[in-house]
């Protein structure tokens, strides 16, 4: 795929952002938790961002995240991201593999911040998509975690996939472990500006007694801040045991709406 289909599919994102930037309610990053957001008299609401990034791995990265808080407990999130050839000098333009990644998460009853999960992943390849399903802890929504964690303006969870149904011919079977976090620093001091935030995704697949056991580990975290209205400058550290380098640091800016 060459960069002309990049051209356009950043163009049809950004008018898609510019639209919803008309009805957004706030020039704010921030979006509050499941626990405080999800009600059945709540309405909907969420943020999409766009993100671009250039990797010290000679590899070019686009990022379209989507999250929604929805009625009765329900909330959603869209991960999408298309990467270039990694350390191949001059393709890094050209688009190399997909990730494309959607949970839906159900709290069936709010005072206790755990999350019925379903998470499905599509990936470039052949006999790699899968289907999970699990359950998420909201640390930060957890009673006698919740005061510490408003203290710093902090969001962590992590999600346990003990089912999965996948597309893989490989022997053996598949868990998965994610965790999350994003905190605001110093938001008097930076008036919501400065942020940190990442996961870390701890697949384990559990081979047949020829093929082993297989467990990978997928990192980043993202230290970013909001430099005019909706734009934010971003610089991350990533980790994957996937890649062919598997450390690298991104540079690139980040374009976010909420509403």
């Amino acid at each position: 795929m060459k960069i002309k289909y990049i051209c356009l599919l950043l163009t049809f994102t950004l008018l898609c952002l510019f639209t919803v930037t008309v009805y957004a309610g706030e020039d704010d990053w921030y979006v509050e938790t499941v626990e405080s957001k999800s009600t059945p008299e709540g309405g909907i609401h969420g943020s999409v961002d766009m993100n671009y990034t250039m990797d010290t791995r000679d590899m070019n990265r686009f990022t379209l995240n989507t999250l929604l808080f929805l009625p009765y407990g329900f909330s959603y999130s869209n991960f999408f991201h298309l990467n270039s050839q990694m350390a191949v000098g001059g393709g890094n333009f050209d688009v190399n593999d997909l990730y494309h990644e959607q949970n839906l998460w159900w709290a069936p009853y709010k005072p206790i911040p755990l999350d019925v999960a379903t998470q499905l992943q599509l990936i470039s390849g052949v006999n790699n998509d899968q289907v999970r399903f699990g359950l998420r802890w909201r640390i930060s929504d957890t009673p006698w975690i919740k005061v510490l964690c408003d203290k710093v303006h902090l969001f962590a969870s992590v999600q346990y996939h003990p089912l999965q149904t996948d597309f893989n011919s490989s022997p053996g079977w598949g868990q998965s472990l994610e965790y999350i976090y994003r905190m605001q620093i110093m938001p008097q001091m930076f008036n919501d500006r400065l942020y940190i935030g990442g996961f870390v995704d701890h697949n384990l697949d559990f081979g047949g007694p020829a093929a082993g056991n297989n467990h990978n580990i997928v990192a980043e975290t993202q230290v970013g801040f909001r430099v005019y209205g909706n734009l934010n400058a971003i610089v991350e550290y990533r980790y994957s045991d996937y890649d062919v380098k598997r450390q690298g640091v991104a540079f690139g800016a980040e374009y976010v709406v909420n509403f």
